[in-house]
């Protein structure tokens, strides 16, 4: 039987991780008032083809790929942001409860370790490098 070489492998998995929408995200009741929960993931070569799914209210809405980042606009209120990690053995996950205020800024790290809040000046220099992907939001 043929051996595959590690790195193809490593490649393989690393191309398998794709940063998309997979649903439409509830539509905002007045976007003037709308919070911003910000998700960014960071790089690491080592757990780049692990798939990362996020959840926000329990509705799967995103997969994310390294050094890339999106935004959710919500309605004031208390939103859970979660962190589904695939792995080999499983599946890993982490909650963010956020209790969004009007106009509220909120900013998310994904990394191997998983999923924590981070202040504006921490999230500057991934908002300005990582690549942003619009979301889709549900009709009237």
């Amino acid at each position: 039987m043929k051996r595959i070489p590690l790195i193809l492998v490593l490649v393989i998995l690393i191309g398998c991780t794709q940063t998309k929408q997979l649903a439409p995200l509830p539509k905002v009741q007045d976007t003037n008032r709308a919070a911003h929960i910000h998700v960014m993931r960071v790089p690491r070569f080592y757990m780049d083809g692990v798939v990362y799914l996020i959840h926000l209210d329990e509705d799967l809405v995103f997969q994310i790929k390294p050094s890339y980042r999106t935004t959710f606009l919500v309605d004031p209120g208390i939103h859970v942001v979660t962190l589904v990690k695939q792995v080999y053995a499983g599946m890993q996950s982490q909650r963010v409860k956020l209790n969004c205020v009007p106009g509220g800024e909120y900013y998310l790290i994904i990394s191997p370790r998983g999923m924590k809040e981070i202040s504006k000046e921490q999230a500057a220099p991934y908002l300005e490098k990582y690549k942003h992907v619009p979301l889709e939001y549900e009709e009237d």
